[in-house]
């Protein structure tokens, strides 16, 4: 009978110890079911702030790295009262070294910008006058196109693209919609100059002023 007993004791001693077991492995299957599938979470934030750029750029002109478009000396031809240079590679009556590319002016920033252009003298003051009235007057002008496909998604209602206009010395809007992206923010200005054979004499010099802002 004790015999018996002693048998019984141990076996719910043995159930008693699985059941505590089984419940303590459930616990840590639990546990470590919830740190895998991340039903306790932790969030981090992660914080930026891109600013607005609003910058243009003349990259090159006559296809170098400076912005500078220069015929260098040069003299009228035998009988010719009239000279034009123009920026595309023309030189018609005159001496001068050809200059094959005009102002390239690339968007640098990170917005769509306006573009406006003035000088600081007009062709009267840059580039003198005739005192012949048979002979047409100094010419100062510019001529802005795409360098790359639709760089200006929408040119001024003022101007438009690929036509000579005079100069003037107040700003002069030409593009509203000067583009950033890569492939399409590059506009190209070419420049005219006659040059009536009373003109200047000597190194004669003007600044071509671009302004701009975001659009």
């Amino acid at each position: 009978m004790n015999h018996d007993n002693l048998l019984l004791s141990v076996a719910i001693t043995a159930v008693i110890i699985a059941i505590i077991g089984v419940s303590v492995t459930y616990d840590s299957i639990s546990t470590f079911n919830n740190f895998l599938t991340g039903f306790a979470t932790e969030s981090g934030i992660v914080d930026v702030e891109v600013q607005t750029t609003a910058s243009i750029n003349i990259s090159s002109a006559n296809g170098t790295a400076g912005k500078t478009l220069n015929w260098g000396p040069g003299a009228f031809d035998s009988g010719v009262d009239y000279v034009t240079l123009v920026s595309n590679g023309s030189v018609v009556g005159g001496t001068w070294a050809n200059v094959t590319e005009g102002f390239i002016v690339e968007n640098v920033g990170n917005v769509n910008v306006t573009v406006g252009i003035s000088a600081s003298a007009l062709a009267a003051t840059f580039l003198g006058t005739s005192s012949d009235g048979a002979v047409d007057p100094a010419v100062f002008q510019y001529n802005v196109t795409d360098s790359e496909e639709n760089s200006c998604g929408t040119y001024n209602t003022g101007y438009t693209s690929g036509t000579f206009v005079e100069f003037a010395t107040s700003n002069v809007a030409i593009c509203d919609e000067f583009d950033y992206t890569l492939a399409s923010n590059s506009m190209r200005i070419d420049v005219l100059l006659g040059l009536p054979k009373a003109a200047n004499i000597g190194a004669l010099e003007n600044t071509v002023v671009l302004t701009y802002a975001a659009s």
